[in-house]
C-alpha cells in the first residue's frame, strides 16, 4: 500500500508530465531487436488479469502491422479451446468472434496455427468456419491444425454435464468440454487429430464413445440422452446420441478438416522460426485463470502463460527469446465471470452500466461478467508469476468519474497482506481503496495519439504501467482496428 501510495503521488503530482510520457516512446522497439538473446520481429499476448481483457483484437492489431510492413506473419494459437471469445470489428460494421481459431485467420496473406497446446472440437471448428465465411465471404488466411493437438468432443462434454451434474455448488465449468479433454491427457486416454485423420479412427473414437459411456452410466446417466452445447447451438445444443450417430458427425468433420492438417507442421515451424516471418502468438483465458494462481474453482485447464509456446511448439519456440512478451489488461476496470469474490467491487448500479455499454457477456457461454476495481495486489502477483514485460491496455474510452482502485489488503488485526489464490483468504482480507481521477472516455475514444488522450488518461496508463513494473506498448481506444496508440518507435 505505502509503496503504491507513493507512486500515485509521484503521477498525480502537478509535477508529472504527461506530455512527455505521452511523447516518450521506447528508445529501441523490442520487435527490432537482433542481438542473439531475442527473435526479432515476434510478439506474444497473454492476460493480465481475469480474462477478457481483449486479447483477440490487440493481436490482431500487431498482426495487421506486421502485414503491412512484411507482407506474411504466422499466428500461432498455444492454449484452450472453444470456451475462449475473442472478438474484432470488422470494416463492415459486423462483430465478430472466434473461439478456437486464432483471430490471424481473418487477415489475407497470414497463416494461422491451431498448436497442440489447444484442444480441439472438430465439431465447433466446421461451424466456426462456416461463420467467418458466410460474415466476410471467405478464409481470408491460411489455416493449419497440428495433428497432434488433443481432440475435444461432445463426449468430453457430456461427462463434464455428469460431473457438474453431481458437484455441490458451483463448478466453474463452461460447459465446452475442456477440462475432461485436458485431464485425458493425464488419465492417458488422449485422442489427438492424428487419430481422427487415420485409417483407425473408427476404432479409436468408439473406443473412446465406450469408456465415456461407462463413466456417464456409472452415475446413472445414458451417454445417448445426455445434451451438450455446441457453437452453432449453445442453448438447445445437441444429444450426443448412439456410437453410429456420434461417429457419423464426427465422420463428416473429418472429410472437411483433413486438408487444414499439415503433417509437417514441426518441419515448417521450425524452418519459419529460425526465417525472418513475423509470429504472433495468441493466448486465451488470463493468469487469473491459472490453475495454480486462480481462485479455484474458477480456474482453467491449460498454461495461459507464454512459456505455453515452448510446450506447445515441441521446444521449437524458446518462450524466452520471444523479442515481446504482452500482457493484455483492461484498464479503468477488470471483468470476470465466475463465482470468485475480490476484496474490492464497484457498487452495483456502475457494475450494471458498464456491463451493457461494453457488452461485458462471455462470448462463449454468454453469462454475464462481474465488473470490478483494478486490484492491484492481485495484479501485481500475476505480473511476479506471468511471463509478460509488456502491457497493452484496453477499454481506454470507458468514462469514469473517478476510478476506484483496490491499493493494497489488510487483515483483522489492521497488516498489510499480499494477494493470495484462495477465496478462504480473500474472504478475511479487506481492500484498501484509493479514487484515481477518471476522464471523458469520448474524448479518448476520439484521440488519434497520445498527446491527444485526456490528462488524467495518460496518468493512468503512467501509474498502472509504473506499479506493475512494465513498459507500455499499445492502448487501446476503441473496437474498431484502428483504435489504439501505440507506443513503439
Amino acid at each position: 500500500m505505502t509503496e503504491v501510495l507513493k507512486i500515485i503521488d509521484k503521477i498525480y503530482s502537478p509535477q508529472f508530465d504527461t506530455l512527455n510520457f505521452a511523447e516518450n516512446k521506447m528508445g529501441l522497439n523490442p520487435l527490432n531487436q537482433t542481438t542473439s538473446e531475442f527473435r526479432p520481429n515476434s510478439i506474444s499476448f497473454e492476460g493480465a488479469g481475469f480474462g477478457d481483457e481483449g486479447k483477440g483484437l490487440t493481436a490482431l492489431r500487431a498482426i495487421s502491422e506486421f502485414y503491412n510492413k512484411h507482407k506474411k506473419a504466422i499466428v500461432y494459437r498455444w492454449n484452450g479451446g472453444s470456451n475462449a471469445g475473442h472478438e474484432c470489428l470488422l470494416p463492415s460494421g459486423k462483430q465478430i468472434a472466434l473461439h478456437q481459431l486464432p483471430i490471424g485467420i481473418l487477415q489475407e496473406g497470414v497463416t494461422s496455427i491451431v498448436g497442440k497446446g489447444m484442444v480441439f472440437n472438430p465439431t465447433d471448428a466446421i461451424t466456426e468456419i462456416d461463420y467467418i465465411i458466410n460474415m466476410v465471404g471467405s478464409i481470408p488466411g491460411n489455416f493449419m491444425i497440428d495433428p497432434n493437438v488433443p481432440l475435444s468432443l461432445d463426449t468430453h462434454r457430456a461427462w463434464e454435464n455428469v460431473i457438474n451434474s453431481w458437484h455441490l455448488g458451483y463448478y466453474g465449468s463452461t460447459g465446452r468440454g475442456i477440462s475432461t479433454s485436458y485431464s485425458d491427457e493425464i488419465l492417458r486416454l488422449k485422442l489427438t487429430m492424428s487419430d481422427l485423420i487415420s485409417a483407425e479412427w473408427k476404432g479409436k473414437l468408439g473406443y473412446h464413445y465406450d469408456i465415456i459411456k461407462k463413466q456417464t452410466g456409472s452415475f446413472g446417466f445414458k451417454l445417448e440422452d445426455i445434451k451438450v452445447a455446441t457453437l452453432k447451438d449453445p442453448v438447445k445444443g445437441v444429444n450426443v446420441g448412439t456410437k453410429k450417430d456420434f461417429l457419423d458427425r464426427i465422420g463428416e468433420c473429418r472429410k472437411l478438416l483433413l486438408k487444414y492438417v499439415n503433417k509437417s507442421l514441426d518441419d515448417f515451424l521450425f524452418s519459419e522460426w529460425n526465417n525472418t516471418t513475423p509470429f504472433v502468438f495468441e493466448g486465451a483465458q488470463a493468469i487469473g485463470l491459472h490453475p495454480k494462481h486462480g481462485l479455484y474453482p474458477d480456474v482453467t485447464s491449460s498454461e495461459v502463460r507464454a512459456r505455453g509456446i515452448q510446450d506447445s511448439t515441441e521446444g521449437i519456440v524458446d518462450y524466452k527469446r520471444i523479442a515481446a512478451k504482452v500482457g493484455v489488461l483492461k484498464g479503468p476496470y477488470i471483468s470476470s465471470v465466475g463465482s470468485r469474490t475480490m476484496p474490492g467491487e464497484f457498487d452495483i448500479r456502475t457494475e450494471i452500466q458498464v456491463r451493457n455499454v461494453f457488452g461485458e457477456y462471455g462470448k462463449s457461454t454468454g453469462r454475464s461478467r462481474g465488473i470490478l476495481p483494478p486490484d492491484i495486489p492481485a495484479l501485481k502477483h500475476f505480473r511476479s508469476v506471468g511471463d509478460f514485460e509488456y502491457l497493452a491496455v484496453t477499454h481506454m474510452d470507458a468514462s469514469f468519474p473517478s476510478i476506484p482502485i483496490v491499493a493494497g489488503y489488510k487483515d483483522s488485526k489492521n497488516n498489510a497482506v499480499r494477494y493470495r489464490p484462495y477465496q478462504w483468504y480473500l474472504d478475511f482480507v479487506y481492500p484498501e481503496i484509493v479514487s484515481l481521477p477518471g476522464w471523458d472516455g469520448n474524448k479518448a475514444g476520439k484521440a488519434k495519439n497520445a498527446r491527444e488522450l485526456p490528462e488524467n488518461a495518460l496518468r493512468f496508463l503512467a501509474f498502472i504501467t509504473e506499479v506493475l513494473n512494465v513498459k507500455l506498448v499499445y492502448a487501446s481506444t476503441g473496437p474498431n482496428l484502428q483504435d489504439y496508440i501505440s507506443w513503439l518507435p
